[in-house]
């Protein structure tokens, strides 16, 4: 069983209190192509490409050109530890022992646009690059076309000889897309997280997110290699809704 999640846009490096032997990124090679061609367009047109703010281009333009090879733990931070965001602060890695970091290492893969996809121990230098970028890297005319079925066949390979070959879906649907032919080859499970408001159940974004991480960090605490287990998750008040879900879209409400 693996879980995907997305990246998160702020990043912010938080230390740990163990050892542990950093790795990197997979798709290097193909991180630097896609890191070659940022560096080709001007503030404007990254403001432009990311729909951001100027100050925000500046950052990113900044990031983009200091990016270099080898990735070292002098100039990367490992993955888990270093995004931010909702999702990121359901999950909490910062308070896990060395056994649940083990654990998430071996469980969690994150959905990249620029590294395509990180382990939790990956180092990785900062960027922000939304897998939904119109980013033209070689004869694609975006990142989807770019990665095509690269992390897809990788996530498969991954798979091999786990006692559950399973997809559990904890991505946006931008980020899932990247991968989304590995539909036909394995079982892919997708949590939803909802609120019940005046007797309705609502999926509220920021909720729905951290809910995702909240999820994550169960699996990883209860070291779940059987999907039907996740049924179990009650963090924050969350329960499975058989009525709301409908074959693999599984539904949690509170």
């Amino acid at each position: 069983m693996l879980i995907l999640l997305s990246p998160a846009k702020t990043l912010k490096f938080t230390p740990i209190d163990f050892k542990i032997v950093w790795g990197l990124p997979v798709f290097l090679d193909q991180s630097k192509v896609i890191v070659d061609r940022m560096k080709e367009l001007s503030l404007e047109e990254i403001s432009h490409l990311m729909a951001i703010s100027p100050a925000l281009a500046q950052l990113n333009y900044e990031r983009f050109h200091q990016w270099t090879l080898p990735i070292t733990e002098a100039n990367a931070t490992p993955a888990l530890w270093t995004f931010m965001g909702d999702v990121y602060k359901g999950l909490d890695a910062a308070s896990f022992s060395k056994d649940e970091a083990l654990f998430a290492q071996s469980s969690v893969r994150i959905l990249s646009g620029l590294y395509g996809v990180l382990r939790p121990f990956d180092l990785m230098q900062a960027y922000r690059l939304e897998m939904g970028s119109k980013l033209k890297v070689g004869e694609g005319h975006n990142l989807y076309r770019y990665w095509d079925k690269q992390i897809a066949s990788y996530l498969l390979s991954e798979l091999n000889g786990r006692p559950s070959n399973v997809i559990v879906n904890l991505a946006s649907q931008e980020y899932f897309k990247a991968v989304e032919s590995i539909s036909e080859l394995v079982r892919v499970i997708t949590p939803s997280f909802y609120e019940t408001s005046s007797g309705k159940a609502k999926m509220v974004a920021i909720h729905a997110k951290r809910a995702r991480g909240l999820m994550t960090r169960f699996v990883i605490e209860e070291r779940i290699t059987n999907p039907d287990h996740l049924k179990a998750f009650t963090s924050e008040g969350y329960l499975f809704s058989e009525p709301l879900s409908k074959g693999d879209q599984w539904a949690f409400v509170r």
